[in-house]
C-alpha cells in the first residue's frame, strides 16, 4: 500500500497483513465485486499515517460495501476500523450513514456525534 504523510507529502510502502487482505478480498469477490479492480495489489490506496493501514483498509472496504448497498456488512467493517482506532472520525461518520440507511436513526446520531 502507499502511504502519504501529512507533514511531508512523501510516499512510502506499507505491508498489509496478507490474512487481512485475503479476508476482505474474498468477501468482496463473494458479493460480485471485482476486488482485483478495487485493490490491484493495494496500489494507489491512500492511507492517513495516524490511523494505521489496517483501520484505513477496513474503512475503504466498508465504503465499497456501502456503495454496493450491503449496509449491514459495511457496518461490521466500520466497527473493525473503530476497534483499531476508536477516534477515527471517518469510520464513525460512515457507520452513521450506513445505520441511517438501515433505519437505525438514533444509533446513527450517536455515531455522528462521535465523529465530531
Amino acid at each position: 500500500a502507499v502511504v502519504s504523510t501529512q507533514s511531508t507529502g512523501e510516499c512510502e510502502k506499507v505491508k498489509i497483513k496478507d490474512s487481512l487482505k485475503n479476508e476482505i478480498l474474498k468477501y468482496l469477490e463473494s458479493k460480485g465485486v471485482r476486488a482485483t479492480t478495487i485493490y490491484p495489489d493495494l496500489k494507489g490506496l491512500k492511507l492517513e499515517n495516524d490511523r494505521g493501514p489496517e483501520a484505513e483498509y477496513y474503512l475503504t472496504s466498508g465504503n465499497k460495501l456501502y456503495e454496493s448497498r450491503d449496509y449491514e456488512k459495511a457496518i461490521e467493517f466500520y466497527d473493525k476500523a473503530l476497534e483499531i482506532k476508536s477516534d477515527y472520525f471517518g469510520a464513525w461518520n460512515n457507520k452513521g450513514l450506513a445505520l441511517n440507511k438501515t433505519k437505525r436513526h438514533e444509533e446513527a446520531v450517536e455515531c455522528y456525534e462521535k465523529a465530531l
